[in-house]
């Protein structure tokens, strides 16, 4: 896993996780990722989506906050035109990442775009097998 990425399905993010963000982003900007997965473990998903919207406001390229909004936005189902752009956002970054890797071919899966989907979620459990994330999207 790339140094500074946090998976979506985990609930306690690590020190090693925000020492480097602190690293790289700053302080200030850690703190907007920070607070919604905190949010996140009490499913609190709206105000975790609105953390996620700032935390891209100060940086658009943000891998970690455009894999979790484009999970958030596709699970909920809401607006999955969004949640395509920042699967796309977090894909261009992170290319070979199983994380990002599922996110984006959940997205597909939930556009109707199996064709699309399905390579990608292979490849993400080719990397991560025993996700069941992973397979419940290639299931589904």
């Amino acid at each position: 896993m790339p140094p500074g990425y946090q998976p979506v399905r985990a609930i306690k993010p690590s020190v090693r996780f925000y020492r480097c963000l602190y690293k790289k982003a700053g302080a200030h900007y850690a703190r907007w990722l920070r607070r919604p997965m905190s949010d996140r473990s009490r499913w609190a998903l709206p105000a975790a989506r609105r953390q996620f919207e700032r935390a891209l406001d100060l940086n658009a390229e943000s891998a970690v906050a455009a894999n979790h909004l484009a999970w958030m936005l596709a699970s909920s189902g809401e607006d999955l035109d969004g949640a395509l752009k920042w699967a796309q956002v977090a894909t261009r970054q992170l290319p070979n990442d199983p994380n990002v890797n599922d996110t984006i071919g959940w997205v597909y899966q939930k556009k109707g775009m199996s064709t699309a989907a399905v390579p990608l979620l292979e490849e993400s459990l080719a990397k991560d097998p025993k996700n069941p994330t992973t397979l419940y999207h290639l299931a589904m």
